[in-house]
């Protein structure tokens, strides 16, 4: 039992040092988000599409988005090696990967009015782009699955 307190204090730590190191550095130089900035929420208020949403709730949407692969691929890992690895996965993936993807993704669609990371290729690149982008995403995700579903059949393979 205090081994699981002392993960979950250095899980802690860790995600706290690196919301304000890696975090602010993020937010300040790479994006530059101001606090006094309206989001296309608030700006595009229609009652239908854009509605400002509760903080908690939005916080609950991106913690779930960034924990995507969490559920698939953490018990996978910690029925094969145990739950160090997968303790470890999931401290390391979100903090370095996940959150800043989905941060990133956030402000760039913020900044272009609530669009979808396709539609500001699109804007920035060319309308060509956009498609190319969603020919991507799609191919993307059926390799996602498949590894996935590759994964799991060969670590069910290995301890049945």
């Amino acid at each position: 039992m205090i081994l699981v307190w002392i993960f979950i204090l250095t899980g802690a730590i860790w995600y706290l040092t690196f919301y304000f190191t890696y975090g602010k550095f993020l937010q300040n130089r790479v994006v530059g988000a101001e606090e006094k900035r309206l989001t296309p929420a608030h700006r595009n208020f229609d009652g239908i599409d854009y509605v400002p949403a509760n903080k908690y709730i939005l916080y609950g949407h991106h913690v779930g988005a960034i924990a995507g692969t969490v559920p698939i691929i953490g018990p996978t890992l910690a029925m094969a090696w145990g739950w160090l690895p997968a303790l470890f996965w999931i401290l390391i993936t979100n903090a370095i990967l996940g959150a800043v993807h989905e941060y990133l993704a956030l402000m760039a669609s913020v900044r272009y009015e609530g669009k979808t990371i396709a539609t500001v290729t699109g804007n920035v690149i060319s309308n060509r782009a956009k498609y190319i982008f969603l020919w991507f995403i799609l191919f993307a995700l059926i390799l996602i699955i498949a590894a996935f579903i590759i994964f799991d059949v060969s670590i069910f393979m290995l301890r049945p």
